[in-house]
């Protein structure tokens, strides 16, 4: 979530990819390890990736300016710069702040739909069977 948070617009893609990629490969490293360690070792040895982590993160990765958007916008901007290593981030700041607001537009109106209380009317079962029943069987 983070390192799609804080990637540029053209490499969100290919870098939320990697979370998969690497939990499968956490995946497959435990099934190779398992059959040659005690499970306290193993239990170690897959910790070990967890606990780097939450030191390096912990440390030296900023905040996400997308969450910072949301507290403090001039430590989004800084946090922006920093990530970016430039000085020039306001066309990129101003997006984010428009994506905000929009983001947050939505979401009141989201709320809304549980004001009116057709919108919190339960759906017909039978309906939904009969509906379920003819798309498997088409």
């Amino acid at each position: 979530m983070y390192l799609s948070e804080i990637a540029k617009v053209c490499n969100r893609g290919a870098i939320s990819t990697l979370m998969d990629i690497f939990m499968n490969l956490g995946v497959v490293f435990s099934f190779l390890l398992g059959p040659l360690c005690s499970l306290k070792l193993l239990t170690f040895l897959c910790a070990l990736p967890l606990v780097f982590f939450i030191i390096v993160f912990g440390i030296f990765i900023p905040e996400s300016p997308i969450f910072l958007v949301s507290v403090h916008k001039e430590e989004a901007k800084e946090a922006l710069k920093k990530l970016r290593m430039t000085k020039d981030v306001n066309d990129e700041f101003k997006a984010l702040l428009t994506s905000f607001e929009a983001l947050n537009k939505n979401e009141k109106e989201a709320l809304e739909l549980f004001k009116d209380t057709g919108s919190r009317k339960a759906p017909d079962p039978e309906k939904s069977c009969r509906y379920t029943c003819i798309e498997v069987f088409t």
